[in-house]
Parts: structure tokens; sequence; C-alpha cells
């Protein structure tokens, strides 16, 4: 919890800082983008059908042709899968997460009012919310999952919309299967 409000507050502090004309101590821009969207994810090594999630949070961009991205999102993550054993009854599954992301990028397009944006990194998912519905087993969720995560993103003057794919490096349940989730994501906000 510690580790959460050092962030928010970092966040903040960054986005204070944050301004058209401003820089930051390495002389690159500093963006401020928060943002509501949705996912669809699914699990290997079970018949998962993917259900519609949400995410939303605050995303900070450090630099312009080249960059750095991160920020603080709340993910909730669904899918009906039979956690069982095939032939069993299908089990809905809600995972929440603070979610941090990291990635480096580049803009390969870069015009006066539209810009289009690449970028890879990692994304460290703490703290998690699960539950599973009409289970017939008692699961234990990973309080922490990494994954790596690709997307593609664009802006006009300021409203920013992005695209990403994330592949969990570990297990979303401690116990039973060994499924590890793949989450879509789209979102949109507005760069200050």
């Amino acid at each position: 919890m510690k580790a959460l409000i050092t962030l928010c507050l970092l966040c903040l502090t960054l986005g204070a800082t944050a301004g058209e004309h401003r820089k930051s101590l390495l002389g690159e821009r500093i963006n401020l983008i928060p943002e509501l969207g949705v996912n669809t994810t699914q699990v290997s090594s079970v018949g998962s059908d993917p259900l519609t999630g949400f995410s939303g949070g605050l995303g900070i961009r450090l630099g312009r042709k080249k960059f750095i991205f991160t920020g603080i999102y709340y993910q909730n993550w669904k899918f009906s899968a039979a956690l069982d054993g095939e032939g069993n009854p299908k089990s809905t599954v809600s995972a929440g997460y603070y979610s941090v992301p990291l990635a480096i990028g580049f803009t390969p397009v870069k015009l006066n009012l539209f810009q289009l944006r690449a970028y890879a990194g990692v994304v460290g998912n703490f703290n998690n919310m699960g539950e599973v519905r009409d289970g017939a087993g008692n699961y234990t969720f990973n309080p922490n999952i990494w994954a790596g995560r690709i997307g593609a993103g664009f802006s006009i003057w300021r409203i920013e919309a992005h695209a990403a794919y994330d592949v969990a490096f570990e297990k979303l349940l401690e116990n039973g299967t060994n499924a590890k989730p793949r989450s879509l994501y789209i979102g949109a906000g507005f760069r200050f």
C-alpha cells in the first residue's frame, strides 16, 4: 500500500510540473494522460471465453520522438473458463489489479495535429482483488503478475487513443490450472 501511495504522489508531482512550455530535468516534455478503456482477456491452457473488462488510470509520457511511458492504472480482467477441467461447467472469473507499465517507444509520424506512436515494454500487475463465481474449486489468485506489452496509439490534437496487447509471464491462479492471461486493451484519454 505504501508503494501505491508513493507512486500516486509521484504521478501528481510529475503532473504538476507538466505544461505546454515547461521542461523536465531531462530537457524533454512531460505529458500527463488520464484515460479510460476496455479490455478482453483470455487465458492459456483452459478453454476461455473473453468478457469485457475495464481499465482507467493516469499515464505519463516522457519525451517526444523517442519516449518512455509509465503510469498507474486499475484494470479489471473478466473471462469465463472451465477452471476445473474440460467438460466441467465454466466459471466466471473477475480479477482486478493495479497496473504499472514501463515501456519505451517512438513516434514515426509527427505532424502538427496528428501523431502516431508504437511502444513495447513490461507491465507489473499488483494487489489482486479477484473472485471466481460459479466455481466448484477454491482458488487463490496470484497477487503479482508480470507481463510483456506491445502497443500502438495515435493522437489528434490532445485526444489520445491506443491499443495494447499483454502476454503474462506468470499464471493467474496460484493453485489449479496454469492459466496465463493474455489481454487486448483499447483506451482513450486527454493529454495535458
